[in-house]
């Protein structure tokens, strides 16, 4: 608050030769604000050069002490994004669209609204407001098997509400369930014979 306080009256000092206040300090006060003048904007540079500069150094100790989580948290998600994309192949974004991570999220939540007909159902139209991320795996993994069939016979079925895409808000709870999602349907995986 400090800084910001002396950038403003840096500021104000700055602009008020251009509003004319020198000539209503005319004589010898003239001079004293000159060289307040000169002293103000001196520190509010070296100020402001300074915040500027750890600007940079802080986001990269922020991002590199973000790194590992967003690793592991891309690969939890790759067996769900896998089938969610096998499913749905329109949902591939192009690579402009933000970083990797960010992306296979997206697909996700996509690939999620996109299966929540064929999850009512393989559900049978529970509702699925009270589910847990198990029981939803369950539900996906059926409803990742019946697609094909379903598909031929699209008008029973009905969008439904999943517990996931209710979360999607910018603290990461939405994620952190998609996460323990992705780690319900790797665990529950059918396994190669």
């Amino acid at each position: 608050m400090l800084v910001l306080a002396l950038v403003s009256a840096a500021a104000f000092w700055s602009v008020a030769p251009v509003l004319g206040l020198p000539a209503l300090l005319a004589g010898p006060r003239l001079q004293r604000y000159e060289i307040i003048n000169w002293n103000i904007s001196n520190v509010s540079l070296i100020l402001f050069v300074v915040d500027i500069s750890l600007l940079g150094p802080a986001q990269l100790i922020r991002d590199v002490a973000v790194f590992p989580l967003r690793r592991r948290q891309y690969r939890e998600l790759e067996a769900l994004w896998t089938e969610l994309r096998q499913a749905q192949p329109e949902l591939v974004l192009g690579d402009r669209i933000g970083n990797r991570l960010q992306r296979r999220i997206i697909e996700c939540f996509d690939g999620l609204a996109r299966m929540s007909p064929y999850i009512g159902v393989a559900a049978n139209r529970a509702d699925m407001s009270t589910c847990t991320e198990a029981e939803l795996a369950v539900y996906l993994r059926q409803a990742l098997a019946l697609k094909a069939e379903l598909d031929r016979r699209p008008e029973d079925m009905a969008p439904v509400e999943l517990p996931v895409a209710a979360l999607q808000d910018a603290t990461g709870a939405d994620v952190n369930l998609l996460v323990s999602l992705a780690r319900a349907f790797r665990a529950q995986q059918p396994t190669a014979r």
